[in-house]
């Protein structure tokens, strides 16, 4: 279907309504952009949350269900993961027939969905009318289900309603593994005018007693352990001396946990005093980055993407992330930043030490990363292979449950 006739019809995207920053991020720019050209945007939440709140503001009208949140897991390990999942389809079974009407009301050309929840409902109703279904892969498929049923699941999904899942780096896409529809990469970006050197004032060093001449790193993040902000202290005071130029602005939040009082805890130690500084929260990345030298991207566990990569690109910051995931796609080592190690305390110094080695070539290294965003990584350029993939995705269809089962194997 060609571009005109996709601007026709509306491009509904499917919510849950309560999904993490990222998601809504991601989603908000999408809607977005569209709407700038040309396409009707709409949006379907099944209860009322903080996504349902970005879309409308994106300009999305958003139709809200109301339904309960979906099922969290009940505990920890296996048994746990596969009771919740159970409970979540037998939710999402109830949910299908507001669903299926919704779609036969406002005749969208395009479903478009971002959590794994919402795959199935979203290419059952898709394939009703035969409208295309785009499955935005936001997260890793996980390793943790005995022989990969989720992966199985979400392939036979795949195949009988013929959705095109779109991932967010090949990374991502290679954890689903062998699809009938293939996976295709939607590298993520960002607004090229909100991220820019000029957009904003930097963050005052002085605020936080730094001096001018120091170095400094920031780190963006939720304070969880996922996000390695406690390894990179370690492997800062395991360093020593030779790292002792490096202050850390830590942005993030919440401050009111066990993980922040760690964090603190380390920070207070005789080898980091005085170089650890937490920001708390912040709504607005651009002065903290405009404050540092660099950025580290410390997940311990495979990063999908890491917008804040591209983010802090784009101010013309070079990178300094765990080699492992996404960020191997977009940081350059050794041009436009370095990747690190293993996740671990020596693996991280090691990195801190060959960033700060470098000092003399990050304003060289920061030209080539925002040279690099500029690229490949604007929200203009997202937007046009968005485009491209929704123009060549299939209509869904409703397909035999042995084509899914087969699909399975």
């Amino acid at each position: 279907m060609s571009r005109a006739s996709l601007k026709s019809e509306p491009l509904v995207f499917l919510v849950r309504g309560d999904e993490g920053y990222g998601a809504r991020r991601i989603t908000a720019d999408l809607i977005a952009g569209l709407l700038a050209r040309g396409y009707r945007v709409l949006a379907f939440s099944l209860l009322e949350g903080e996504m349902t709140t970005a879309c409308n503001r994106a300009g999305a009208a958003c139709e809200v269900l109301s339904a309960q949140s979906l099922a969290r897991p009940y505990g920890q390990g296996i048994g746990a993961r596969l009771r919740s999942q159970v409970e979540r389809q037998r939710q999402l079974r109830a949910l299908q027939e507001s669903l299926n009407a919704y779609v036969a009301r406002v005749k969208p050309g395009a479903l478009i969905v971002g959590l794994g929840d919402l795959v199935a409902a979203a290419g059952k109703a898709a394939s009703r009318t035969g409208a295309r279904c785009l499955w935005i892969m936001h997260s890793i498929l996980s390793d943790a289900y005995p022989l990969a049923l989720n992966k199985r699941l979400y392939r036979s999904v795949i195949a009988r309603y013929g959705l095109t899942p779109v991932a967010n780096s090949q990374f991502t896409a290679a954890t689903l593994g062998p699809s009938v529809v293939p996976a295709r990469v939607l590298h993520l970006g960002a607004d090229a005018r909100q991220f820019s050197p000029d957009a904003a004032t930097p963050f005052p060093r002085a605020a936080a007693h730094i001096p001018q001449n120091a170095a400094v790193a920031c780190i963006l993040g939720r304070l969880v352990e996922e996000k390695g902000q406690a390894r990179i202290l370690e492997a800062l005071a395991l360093a020593g001396e030779a790292a002792s130029s490096l202050h850390l602005l830590i942005c993030g939040g919440p401050m009111n946990t066990r993980f922040a009082a760690k964090l603190e805890a380390l920070a207070q130690s005789v080898a980091l005093s005085g170089r650890v500084h937490f920001t708390g929260a912040v709504t607005d990345p651009v002065p903290y980055l405009l404050a540092s030298d660099f950025l580290i991207s410390s997940r311990l566990t495979p990063e999908p993407f890491g917008l804040s990569i591209i983010e802090a690109m784009l101010l013309a910051r070079p990178v300094l992330a765990h080699g492992l995931g996404g960020p191997a796609e977009t940081v350059s080592d050794g041009e436009t930043g370095w990747l690190m190690g293993p996740a671990t305390a020596e693996g991280f110094r090691d990195g801190l030490l060959r960033a700060l080695g470098d000092r003399a070539r990050w304003p060289e290294m920061g030209a080539a990363a925002r040279a690099l965003a500029h690229q490949h990584y604007t929200l203009e350029k997202v937007l046009d292979r968005f485009e491209a993939i929704l123009e060549e995705a299939p209509q869904c269809r409703q397909g035999s449950l042995l084509t899914a089962m087969g699909a399975m194997l």
